[in-house]
């Protein structure tokens, strides 16, 4: 099984539970773990950090991700895969940004910037 943290922010206001359950239907067949965040410089003021566990191609939960930016009226989703296959990052959706940044996405499970949650298992 693969594992996929993914940072998004919505147009639309959503609590943590409509979030949680908007990717449970997108993503039927894997496990989802979610929680929101305060973030001044997000959308609504809320970035929610969610990992995904799953057992099928990459490439399909990348596609459901686009779908989702779609939904939330987003330009893209911020992706960070440190699966079998070696690490990928960036982003997915109609207009990706050019550029990753390891201060700006979130790390699941330290709830920190990923660059400073690397530090920390080194």
């Amino acid at each position: 099984m693969s594992s996929m943290q993914v940072n998004f922010e919505s147009k639309v206001v959503l609590t943590q539970d409509q979030a949680y359950k908007l990717l449970r239907n997108l993503l039927p067949d894997c496990c989802v773990d979610l929680f929101a965040q305060n973030s001044p410089s997000a959308d609504n003021g809320i970035m929610y950090t969610a990992v995904i566990d799953y057992a099928m191609p990459s490439n399909f939960v990348l596609t459901q991700l686009f779908y989702l930016s779609l939904l939330l009226g987003q330009d893209c989703i911020a992706y960070f895969d440190s699966g079998s296959s070696g690490v990928a990052k960036g982003f997915i959706g109609p207009k990706p940004y050019a550029k990753f940044d390891d201060d700006l996405f979130i790390e699941f499970y330290s709830g920190k910037p990923l660059s400073q949650a690397a530090k920390h298992k080194n």
